[in-house]
């Protein structure tokens, strides 16, 4: 099994405060392309993203009683992976079902399988839970390849926002961290002397399976038992209650795990060793170019963005194709993205497929008069449009606060009751750094912070001039209005930065 608990990023985010990019973008679209990138650029556009993993795990995992076994096989490195693919087999080897989706599997994020092998329990314990997404949610089930419960975390647990709780027991005090090698990829579990039994037992069963029952304990030491012949969760109790079957019950599961280094190629050459970039742009008339060189300065920028699955055998299924100018053809660059055949040597065997990503693909026109007058026209087009939002209530439809005290008011809106009351409990305004690539990048990009709006003129007025900081006096401030001090931020209004 693989212990790496210490070792693995995370990336928490609760409701709203996960959202990034927003609205401000649908006042840019008539913008020409060349604008529209270079602003969605300077803003830092991003959606949540889960955090991802140099490594990747190939995980079998047999059924209790050693009939069947599933093999998760990733393509991408995300956690939990986005794409991949898990197959179900008889005890011989004989493939049973198969199914496009892979499972993380860590010590918080076990896999179990029913004894007939049509039920597949996953737990997404720690790292890269998303309430909002049924897949992604901390419990998952699926009956034959199809997702037929899911769970949160609130679900089972009960926790509110503020309390911290894990879905998988684990107390990281009884563990000896040196002789553990805390930290590190060859992380293994040691506890330290004198340990209770009690913590001894939960550091190795915090979660099992035995005669089709998942045993899941929580940080609060709650059990849950779900049946994996009916597929749901059958009884949740305290663990005083049920440590007796437990004991009785558990046993180490039989699971193989091949760890490898995750794949990162860009988009690779043509299987006849042409490279794609340069006869895309001869198919477009356009010449190549590249996004911030000195060469490429004068002219403007066509580009898009390229996400999808590469096979062993050179076909790329695009699934992401971000067309960032009207002047690239997205039929064309399409078809051609899908009829090539690529150089598939650097995916390793043992995955079939892996998710490439090529960012940046740019072009510029082959006249160099042309491209100069382009640029000339987008950056009028920019002058005017950083022109118009300084007077402007909304931009995209989106309503602009004039100050910080509305910005307030919008959140107060904006924001749950379990969002606002996980902001009020925090220690001191400080805290509220925490927020500053999910909420605060949201409010960055909806109040055109970046794009000259009227919110970013009175900060700029105030002697605050970065976008970054701009978030970060609203979020400070906020968190004052939220715990009783409604006129905190004056004092700042008054004398600026």
């Amino acid at each position: 099994m693989v212990r790496g608990r210490p070792a693995l990023m995370t990336h928490k985010t609760k409701g709203v405060l996960r959202r990034g990019f927003g609205a401000t973008m649908a006042g840019m679209r008539a913008l020409s392309g060349g604008f529209l990138v270079a602003l969605a650029l300077v803003a830092g556009v991003s959606g949540y993203q889960r955090p991802s993993s140099s490594a990747v795990h190939v995980v079998t995992v047999w059924s209790d009683n050693g009939a069947a076994y599933l093999r998760s096989v990733p393509y991408d490195s995300d956690l939990p992976p986005s794409y991949g693919r898990t197959t179900v087999h008889a005890a011989d080897g004989k493939e049973l079902y198969a199914f496009d989706r892979a499972f993380l599997f860590e010590e918080s994020s076990p896999l179990f399988l029913s004894n007939d092998g049509e039920i597949i329990l996953a737990v997404l314990g720690w790292p890269g839970a998303d309430d909002q997404v049924d897949r992604f949610r901390a419990v998952t089930v699926y009956r034959h390849g199809v997702l037929t419960r899911s769970f949160t975390k609130a679900d089972l647990t009960g926790c509110g926002p503020r309390e911290g709780c894990s879905l998988t027991y684990f107390n990281a005090d009884v563990i000896d961290r040196e002789k553990s090698q805390w930290g590190t990829r060859a992380y293994r579990k040691v506890l330290k002397d004198g340990a209770s039994d009690e913590e001894r037992f939960l550091a190795e069963f915090a979660a099992f399976s035995a005669e089709n029952r998942v045993y899941l304990t929580d940080s609060k030491k709650q059990v849950h038992v779900f049946s994996l012949e009916l597929g749901d969760r059958v009884r949740s109790a305290p663990f005083a209650e049920v440590v007796t079957v437990m004991r009785d019950a558990a046993k180490p599961r039989r699971t193989e795990v091949m760890t490898k280094e995750a794949v990162y190629p860009g988009l690779p050459k043509l299987s006849d060793g042409r490279d794609p970039i340069d006869v895309l742009a001869k198919m477009l008339d356009m010449k190549r170019a590249e996004m911030w060189s000195k060469r490429d300065d004068d002219f403007q920028l066509h580009e898009f963005h390229v996400g999808g699955l590469l096979s062993r055998d050179g076909r790329l299924e695009v699934k992401d194709l971000d067309i960032r100018s009207p002047r690239l053809p997205r039929t064309l660059i399409m078809d051609f993205l899908a009829s090539s055949r690529f150089d598939a040597s650097a995916v390793p065997e043992m995955f079939g497929k892996w998710y490439i990503k090529e960012y940046f693909v740019v072009f510029r026109d082959r006249n160099d008069k042309v491209a100069r007058q382009e640029k000339k026209d987008a950056d009028a087009a920019r002058l005017q449009f950083l022109k118009n939002n300084a007077t402007m209530d909304r931009i995209g439809g989106v309503f602009i606060p004039k100050n910080i005290a509305e910005c307030f008011a919008e959140l107060d809106k904006m924001l749950s009751e379990d969002d606002r009351s996980e902001m009020r409990g925090l220690k001191s305004r400080d805290d509220m750094i925490r927020y500053h690539l999910t909420l605060g990048m949201s409010l960055r990009n909806t109040w055109g912070l970046w794009a000259n709006s009227r919110l970013a003129a009175y900060f700029t007025d105030r002697g605050v001039r970065h976008p970054d900081d701009m978030s970060g006096l609203i979020l400070r401030y906020y968190y004052d209005w939220l715990n009783g001090r409604k006129d905190a931020w004056k004092e700042w209004d008054k004398k600026g930065d």
